[in-house]
Parts: structure tokens; C-alpha cells; sequence
């Protein structure tokens, strides 16, 4: 259902991927690649948590049914759920992910 549900393109540009240099790796993993085609092998880049809250929210956005995909084929392992989990819930006390950071019109998503 999830492919069905979100579009595969249009595929957000190089330059539209990440937001800072953490997100080095993750930008070449996924550069000009669909989200349906990163499943299989999201964890490689999402080792450390780190994936999700390095790209841009415009990436975010696109490629969250693939973070939503490979979540669902690790069902067994906390650590990945628990990262998207981190990237999808706001945290107003403390660390929050750059697309739900307080913004001048309230927070952004």
C-alpha cells in the first residue's frame, strides 16, 4: 500500500537532498535514485540514525515511504523504527530534527 501511495517522482536533486555535510554519504546513496529502489538497502546509510534528520525536508518528504518500507521489512529491530520514530516526532525540549525546528510562523514540517 505504501507504493501506492506515495509518488515516485518527480526525485529530488543533488542539491536538494541533504542540509548539512553529515549527510555526505546518505547524498550519494541516494542521488538519482527513486525512493522504491532504496529499500532493500536503506539501513546501509541509516546505520547510526543519522540518515533521516540529515536530509532536507523537500528529501525528507520524498523519501519517507522508503524509511516507512524498510521500517515495516525490520519489524524485529527497534533501533530502525526507533529512528524514524525520532525524525517523525517533534521534540520541543532539546534536539529536534532541521524540517521541525521552530520557525518564525511556529514549527515547520
Amino acid at each position: 500500500m505504501i507504493m501506492q501511495a506515495f509518488p515516485v517522482t518527480p526525485v529530488p536533486s543533488a542539491d536538494e537532498l541533504i542540509e548539512h555535510v553529515m549527510g555526505e554519504e546518505v547524498s550519494l546513496f541516494l542521488r538519482n535514485r527513486q525512493w522504491p529502489d532504496v529499500v532493500r538497502d536503506l539501513w546501509t546509510v541509516n546505520r547510526d540514525g543519522e540518515a533521516l534528520i540529515s536530509l532536507s525536508p523537500k528529501a525528507f518528504g520524498y523519501y519517507l515511504p522508503a524509511f516507512l518500507s524498510a521500517t515495516l521489512d525490520h519489524l524485529g529491530s527497534e533501533w530502525f523504527a526507533g529512528s524514524l520514530l525520532n525524525a517523525l516526532y517533534p521534540r520541543r525540549n532539546g534536539w529536534a530534527p532541521r524540517l521541525w525546528r521552530s520557525g518564525n510562523d511556529g514549527w515547520m514540517c
